[in-house]
């Protein structure tokens, strides 16, 4: 082991780490200690004395460079702050929707380029991003204040002054952090109260969020471990593939001649419908759009869009890519099947979706028999339970 405190030449303010309370001695008793191995590693160690660690101690600091594979991350993801949208948002869209002409034989791929086009570019403009949330959000700024002054106190070498407003800061932090907590769980009673369970998952959260570092590793097929990240993502494809790979159902019969009926076009009430369906502070899919932003669209655009994909039954590329999010639902994370998937599309073609769903819904319904109550809206097995347990105690009675 080595003292990288004695290897470089700093002036003395640099060196020492502790100073007597009363400022007459200073003497350097704190170090940093490494192996011979990363001896050349060690760039430069000094002290900070103006920095403000909570300590009599100095801050002590190496710099250290070591010579990595540069791992390429991919930018970091923004959100947009779909709270905050204003009106304005929404007067220059419809403004710019206006002026959008549909051609009758503009294919679907072009109209959804020129819709996804509009709306970025005006949430670039109106719209803002999320911003990083502290790390400490029950500090206020009065306390930030007294941590700034017991700063500059330390800078000027005034032991009683840097132990007052030291005491000062911890106290007025402990209020500040009591007070943060009361408010948390004021506001999760209250959205209890409300019924608001999304509110109150996200209050009750936040004090046992516990860190989980990321998996490097994902066993294979046959069990071995996988290391690199190409290995990583073919075994994924091949597990999403084989989840939703369709169930062989025995022998294929003879398919019989069917009597189609043609479907009506797409209504701008059915757009209204499966809009109203849709639910806000969802996940977006490939394109990024949140649902709030695609909701002061014009009714007659959405309309024309899904008209066009219905009647060619071509969908748009984007709308046919998805986005699979892994969480894992136990410790050990090596193992695929132990994750849960989450599917990501673009909130644009759920309304259509929802469209098509409530045809098939409502087809399905007809075919039905009375009895089958099972997976049926507004009806259940509960009641036919009930219903022969009455004729039961019905039939004892009159024994």
């Amino acid at each position: 082991m080595r003292l990288t405190n004695t290897w470089f030449r700093q002036p003395r303010r640099r060196l020492y780490t502790w100073t007597s309370p009363s400022g007459q001695y200073r003497n350097q008793i704190d170090y940093i200690l490494c192996q011979q191995r990363w001896k050349s590693s060690v760039q430069a160690v000094k002290t900070f004395p103006g920095a403000d660690c909570g300590s009599d101690h100095e801050f002590l600091v190496a710099e250290i460079k070591i010579r990595l594979c540069s791992v390429k991350r991919p930018p970091a993801y923004q959100k947009f702050d779909t709270s905050k949208i204003g009106p304005s948002y929404a007067a220059e869209i419809r403004n710019r929707f206006e002026l959008l002409a549909i051609e009758e034989n503009q294919e679907a791929e072009e109209i959804w380029e020129k819709v996804k086009e509009i709306v970025v570019e005006t949430t670039e403009k109106h719209v803002l991003y999320k911003k990083p949330a502290r790390s400490a959000k029950w500090i206020s700024e009065e306390t930030i204040a007294i941590a700034e002054e017991r700063r500059r106190a330390k800078m000027t070498r005034s032991r009683n002054e840097v132990r007052r407003l030291n005491a000062m800061f911890q106290q007025a932090a402990r209020k500040d952090k009591e007070k943060y907590w009361n408010e948390e769980c004021a506001r999760a009673e209250e959205a209890y109260r409300k019924g608001n369970m999304r509110e109150l998952y996200q209050h009750v959260k936040k004090p046992r969020t516990a860190f989980m570092a990321r998996q490097a590793t994902i066993r294979g097929r046959n069990g071995e471990e996988l290391h690199d990240q190409e290995g990583i993502r073919k075994r994924w494809k091949e597990y999403t593939e084989q989840l939703y790979a369709g169930n062989n159902l025995g022998e294929q019969t003879e398919e019989k001649p069917l009597e189609l009926e043609l479907e009506p076009d797409i209504l701008e009430d059915g757009v209204v419908w499966a809009m109203k369906q849709l639910a806000n502070l969802k996940a977006p899919g490939t394109d990024g759009i949140p649902l709030e932003l695609l909701k002061p669209i014009p009714t007659k655009t959405l309309t024309s869009l899904c008209q066009r994909i219905w009647r060619t039954c071509k969908w748009p590329r984007e709308w046919k890519r998805s986005v699979f999010i892994p969480i894992p639902k136990k410790r050990d994370t090596k193992d695929c099947a132990i994750y849960r998937t989450i599917t990501l599309i673009p909130h644009v073609s759920k309304i259509l979706l929802k469209i098509i769903q409530k045809r098939l819904n409502t087809t399905i319904e007809r075919g039905l028999p009375e009895v089958q109550a099972g997976f049926r809206k507004g009806r259940g097995t509960r009641d036919h339970v009930a219903n022969l347990r009455w004729i039961m105690e019905k039939a004892r009675e009159y024994q």
